[in-house]
């Protein structure tokens, strides 16, 4: 006589057995490979609330995280920017200053032609930014904080196109830069940035805009070298010089007002990594913290493991003998 087959023997009762077998031993290796109780429930007896709490406290701290990493960048950025307009600046400065030592008036005049690229260098640092967000903006992070250099330079150009001596244009110069109707008009930016916060009861704050004094000012000396190379006091060589002089001047005078600005910068970015090494040792004691509160025991996990697969195996066999079993066999 034929087999059976599977049907009259297996009955769903034994399906349902073979694959709640099957389950229980997947849920069992996962537990062993990930340490962690698959029935969280259980684990934890109902109580949910000190789970809860760690969670909460989590995903507080990748708020922070997420803080940081913007101000972070931000302040990096803002570094670099410092260091390409200081470059710029103190390369200019010295050009200047040495070139009128000495007393060459080619010199002074192969200085001042570098003037316009070192101001849209500058220019270029300001409206610089990061991940696509303005650094010296403020608030407003999809704006460029100024128009190009030279749209600066037209701006500024009539306002001392009347100038007959190096003191007059230099002087009319800075009044521009530091007048909310003249550069400051010309900010297209925001307020500064507020304070947000990067770790439990403290903030940290990236509020340096391009209106800041310390750049500013840096402009300003940059700017009356760059009119110079477009002609300014043409007719006038001995006040062409004196500006240059004065420029130069600016420029090292600006210096510390930059490295200021700097060192601000630096105290937020000491904060942000303070901030964000706090941040990571808390986060790895909740992780433990939570870890222990559902860890599956890995002792239990394996003889659990071994069980369920050891009744397994002995169902394998079973439903082998059954499915080959024939009519004449069931009924002997």
């Amino acid at each position: 006589m034929t087999g059976l087959g599977t049907t009259p023997f297996l009955t769903a009762a034994m399906l349902r057995q073979g694959a709640a077998l099957r389950s229980g031993i997947d849920r069992a290796s996962l537990e062993l490979t990930t340490g962690v109780a698959a029935d969280t429930a259980a684990a934890l007896r109902g109580d949910f609330s000190a789970l809860a709490g760690i969670d909460h406290s989590l995903a507080r701290i990748s708020a922070y995280a997420a803080a940081t990493a913007e101000t972070g960048l931000l302040a990096e950025a803002a570094q670099t920017a410092m260091a390409t307009i200081s470059g710029q600046s103190d390369e200019l400065a010295g050009r200047l200053l040495q070139s009128i030592g000495s007393a060459s008036g080619r010199a002074v005049s192969l200085a001042i032609s570098t003037g316009a690229q070192a101001f849209t260098v500058a220019v270029n640092a300001i409206n610089a930014q990061v991940s696509g967000r303005s650094i010296f903006g403020g608030i407003e992070v999809d704006t460029l904080p100024l128009p190009d250099a030279d749209t600066l330079l037209d701006r500024l150009a009539p306002v001392v196109a009347g100038a007959t001596g190096a003191e007059a244009a230099m002087t009319a110069i800075a009044d521009w830069f530091n007048d909310a109707a003249g550069y400051g008009d010309q900010y297209r930016g925001g307020p500064a940035r507020s304070a947000g916060p990067v770790a439990e009861g403290e903030s940290a704050q990236f509020a340096v805009t391009a209106l800041d004094p310390a750049l500013s000012g840096t402009l300003a000396g940059l700017a009356a070298v760059a009119l110079l190379d477009r002609g300014l006091l043409a007719s006038n060589p001995d006040a062409r010089i004196d500006l240059a002089r004065r420029a130069g001047e600016a420029l090292i005078s600006s210096s510390d007002a930059r490295v200021e600005l700097r060192s601000e910068i630096g105290v937020v970015q000491a904060r942000i990594a303070d901030a964000t090494s706090r941040n990571a040792a808390e986060k790895t004691a909740l992780g433990i913290a939570r870890l222990a509160l559902v860890e599956a025991d890995p002792y239990e996990t394996a003889v659990r493991l071994q069980d369920l697969q050891t009744r397994l195996d002995a169902f394998y066999i079973l439903t082998s003998r059954l499915s080959s079993l024939s009519l004449t066999e069931y009924l002997r």
